[in-house]
């Protein structure tokens, strides 16, 4: 098995969305491997990338959402009588 990061994956992100390799998942030879992997920041780089991407679409789709929500209910003063007033 090769100890290239693209093959192992073992890996951990920080609450401020970075991602690392995790080299307490793995024996001391293939993190010592891994340490030298010239492509290792790469995927470090990659998964932090993707990472803070699906973070901005969440939040994007959440501020769509609670935006709808507020249109819909009159709340933003747009609707008097709210979603759905009349029943029908």
């Amino acid at each position: 098995m090769s100890s290239s990061p693209s093959s192992l994956r073992p890996r951990k992100v920080s609450d401020s969305g970075v991602a690392s390799y995790d080299y307490s998942k793995v024996d001391t030879a293939t993190a010592k491997g891994v340490r030298h992997d010239p492509e290792l920041r790469n995927m470090e780089m990659s998964y932090t990338s993707n990472i803070g991407a699906a973070v901005k679409a969440v939040n994007e789709f959440d501020q769509d959402v609670k935006t709808a929500l507020l249109n819909a209910s009159g709340a933003d003063g747009t609707a008097p009588f709210g979603f759905n007033a009349s029943g029908r």
